[in-house]
């Protein structure tokens, strides 16, 4: 039985997030379906059924009056051979403080062998076995939630299981013994099940549900910079088709956890057109625009560029002499002499997703500096669009960015005015070949989205809506 008392609770903890302190609008909204919750319940039944083999029952012997002679008895070797639900309904309903699954409609076998003595001569005897099932039984596992180290946990607990409809088959034995036999079941092996099958669901609520809970994710490093914080914003949200959970959603630099001067969208619970997959985990723009400030604000996006740094290759060196024909002035004021480019974006990128696409728009300057001096020639402003297009690798959310647009404008000059249409081919070359490789190196690996160990998504399906993206997927569990 410790198998499902497990998977009944690995529904409620798959992709879940710490709890909350303060109720505030979620970035990410993680969201089980009903054919999840199911899913998780079948995988349990598979693994109890493999491992009932093992499940110990004590001995159970006495005796018992029979027509005015005593008869003792002994029960042994009983085991609960067998246990499947009686259909897929799975029941969750809220309760104050936490919640109750259950399961309505389960059975049961239990095998068993018996043996009877008379205790005065003639000493008549005999033995058997039995297979008896037990239909119409009930699971109800009743959590009350709680918090521990910024994660849920489970404050207490409480397994009820009712036991139905008998059914024995006795093999061996006087037909007498039928009637005997089915009262001691009720009586006392009734007793051992239940009493054995608690005492299991307690070792494994401390040994397996509490060690799962520890691997939610709170706070995600992506790498030496950056990090994504996945705490529990508000009530987990319950409902007979679906759970959800809100999580924060939001990214910080590792050394400067300033919150985002921004508001997560109001997020749907479900997408009801993807309703028939296990899961669903909805990100609001805001997560991708919160990175966005964490990297301009770690200054990652300021860069200074020497000739060194360009392949040996390149048509173009930073050489005054090289822009002789495209910026004349520029030559005519400092004729043959090196240059450095100091290029730093003037603002946060912005993260903006429609139902047609998603956009990466960005703004920086480039200030042309000339060596030895370090006089400032000229800088040029740049504002540039970008394409994002989300994948799903693993559990990670990953993405790839594409060339949309950019304009160049002067920003301020020492060497008077000059035209820079002639620097445009320059401009989309290098952020077709430099900027944006660079970016999606990075992107290819993405972020872990909230999950538990040995959780895989399964034909996961990325979908844009208006302001936020949907992860559509199907799962399998190998921790149980």
């Amino acid at each position: 039985m410790k198998s499902i008392i497990v998977c009944m609770c690995v529904m409620l903890s798959v992709l879940m997030a710490p709890t909350y302190v303060v109720a505030e609008a979620p970035a990410v909204k993680a969201t089980i379906t009903q054919r999840g919750l199911s899913y998780f319940m079948n995988a349990g039944v598979t693994v109890l059924e493999e491992s009932l083999q093992n499940f110990p029952i004590p001995e159970i012997n006495g005796t018992v009056p029979v027509i005015g002679f005593n008869y003792q008895y002994w029960i042994t070797n009983t085991q609960l051979s067998k246990l499947s639900l009686l259909n897929d309904q799975l029941l969750i309903n809220a309760t104050d403080d936490g919640l109750d699954v259950i399961l309505p409609s389960v059975a049961m076998e239990v095998t068993t062998d018996w043996k009877y003595r008379e205790v005065a001569w003639p000493h008549i005897s005999s033995s058997g076995s039995a297979a008896v099932t037990v239909n119409k039984s009930s699971v109800t596992l009743s959590l009350v939630l709680g918090e521990t180290n910024g994660r849920i946990s489970i404050a207490s607990y409480k397994v009820t299981i009712v036991l139905g409809e008998l059914n024995i088959r006795l093999h061996g034995g006087a037909s007498w013994f039928l009637q005997i036999f089915e009262d001691i079941f009720n009586k006392k092996i009734k007793e051992e099940v239940q009493k054995a099958i608690l005492e299991q669901a307690s070792l494994q609520i401390a040994n397996k549900l509490e060690p799962l809970l520890s691997t939610i994710p709170v706070i995600v490093p992506i790498d030496a910079l950056f990090e994504i914080h996945y705490e529990l914003v508000a009530p987990v949200k319950m409902t007979s088709d679906y759970l959800t959970i809100p999580d924060k959603g939001e990214f910080f630099a590792i050394d400067n956890q300033t919150e985002a001067p921004y508001t997560p969208g109001s997020l749907p619970d479900i997408v009801p057109s993807y309703e028939n997959n296990m899961l669903q985990i909805i990100v609001d723009q805001y997560t991708f625009e919160s990175l966005c400030l964490s990297i301009y604000n770690s200054k990652v996006l300021e860069k200074l560029i020497v000739d060194s740094d360009l392949p040996a290759s390149a048509p173009l060196r930073l050489n005054t002499t090289y822009f002789q024909d495209l910026i004349p002035p520029l030559y005519t004021a400092y004729p043959d002499m090196m240059m450095e480019l100091y290029a730093y974006a003037s603002r946060a990128p912005s993260f903006s997703i429609s139902e047609s696409g998603a956009t990466v728009k960005a703004e920086a300057d480039i200030a042309f500096i000339v060596l030895p001096s370090n006089q400032t020639a000229f800088v040029l402003n740049v504002v540039f669009a970008l394409s994002a297009l989300a994948d799903v690798k693993g559990t990670n959310l990953t993405g790839t960015l594409t060339y949309d647009s950019a304009s160049l404008s002067i920003l301020s000059t020492n060497i008077g005015t000059f035209d820079v249409s002639a620097l445009d081919d320059i401009l989309v070359s290098a952020l077709q070949l430099g900027v944006i490789p660079e970016a999606n190196s990075k992107l290819s690996t993405g972020f872990a989205l909230p999950s538990v160990d040995g959780l895989s998504f399964v034909n996961a399906t990325v979908v844009n809506y208006e302001g936020y993206l949907l992860v559509s997927t199907d799962a399998s569990i190998s921790s149980l």
